[in-house]
C-alpha cells in the first residue's frame, strides 16, 4: 500500500517550523519530531567547566512501530552506519485490542524551536497542518495512537483536535493535547 503522511508545522512569528511528520505504510508507522533533535549530539558533561562536550553526532533520529510489535528508535550517525536502540517487543498489531499510545512530543507555539527539524521524508508529505498559538495557546503535545479502524471514533471523541491517516484496518490518530 502507498504511504500516507501527516505533517505538522508550528506557525510562529510569521514563519513555519517543522514540528512533526508521521508516515504510516501498511501496518508500520514511522515518525520524526523536532523534539527528537534531528541533528543531535551525544555528549558528556564536564562538571568542572560546567559544559557539555560532544562525543558523537547523529544526523537523524526516528521512531517506529512495526506490525510485528517491534518498537525502536533508530539513530543514523553523521559518518557511519545506522544503529538501533531501545528495541521493545510489544503485542503484534494484529492482536491489538485497544489503541496503542505512542510517545508524545511537545510543540511550543510562541517561541521558535531551538533547533531545526531537517530530516524525514518531508518532500513526500502534502501541505503540513499549521498549528498556531491563536488556535492552541502557548503550546500543545502531539500524541500519536495506533488503533483499529473500528476504535477511531471512540478514541477521537475524547479530543477536540485530531487527525487520522492510514489504509485498511489499522489507523494512525494524532491528537493535540494541551500543555
Amino acid at each position: 500500500m502507498q504511504a500516507q503522511f501527516l505533517a505538522f508545522a508550528a506557525h510562529i512569528s510569521g514563519a513555519m517550523h517543522r514540528a512533526g511528520l508521521f508516515k504510516i505504510q501498511d501496518r508500520d508507522l514511522y515518525w520524526w519530531t523536532w523534539f527528537d533533535c534531528n541533528v543531535w549530539f551525544q555528549g558528556r558533561i564536564d562538571l568542572g567547566q560546567g559544559i557539555v562536550l560532544p562525543v558523537d553526532q547523529y544526523k537523524e533520529i526516528h521512531n517506529s512501530q512495526h506490525e510485528s510489535g517491534e518498537f525502536h528508535v533508530r539513530y543514523e550517525k553523521a559518518k557511519t552506519k545506522k544503529f538501533t536502540m531501545g528495541v521493545q517487543l510489544r503485542k503484534p498489531l494484529v492482536n491489538l485490542n485497544a489503541p496503542l499510545s505512542l510517545p508524545r512530543s511537545p510543540v511550543p507555539l510562541t517561541q521558535p524551536f531551538p533547533w531545526l527539524m531537517q530530516k524525514g521524508p518531508w518532500n513526500q508529505a502534502l501541505k503540513p497542518i499549521a498549528l498556531s498559538a491563536r488556535d492552541f495557546g502557548d503550546g500543545i503535545y502531539l500524541h500519536p495512537y495506533l488503533c483499529r479502524d473500528e476504535d477511531v471514533d471512540t478514541l477521537a471523541a475524547r479530543f477536540e483536535d485530531f487527525w487520522v491517516a492510514g489504509n485498511g484496518s489499522m489507523k494512525l490518530l494524532v491528537v493535540a493535547e494541551p500543555e
